[in-house]
């Protein structure tokens, strides 16, 4: 396999993102698109480990092969925090949903721990 090694634009301009590409993105409700992906992501993970295929997944979770097949692509913009949650709890996981104290802003910050 051949390598081609391109020079360092010197000039390119580079943005340090936030930490939320759906913020960086201008995603609405990027924080809970974030959320939601971070679940998907943890479903997908088990998923693998076990190594389900889609359609034993799919009887597993009580959904269509399609919807794992979503699930194992992280596409969660059409699913629920309730959906998801229900998806951990039938792989065993466990999910704690913590409040912390409110931000000097005001605004409180939803923080998942699997």
């Amino acid at each position: 396999m051949k390598v081609m090694n391109k020079p360092i634009d010197q000039d390119a301009e580079v943005t340090i993102g936030s930490g939320n590409v759906y913020a960086d993105f201008g995603v609405p409700n990027a924080d809970e698109e974030k959320a939601k992906f971070e679940l998907a992501f943890r479903i997908r993970s088990v998923i693998k480990e076990r190594r389900l295929t889609q359609e034993a997944a799919a009887s597993l979770l009580n959904i269509d092969q399609p919807e794992v097949s979503r699930l194992m692509n992280c596409r969660t913009s059409k699913m629920t925090f309730d959906r998801l949650f229900r998806y951990l709890k039938r792989l065993e996981q466990t999910v704690e949903v913590r409040l912390p104290e409110a931000a000097r802003d005001g605004q409180r910050e939803v923080v998942l721990s699997l």
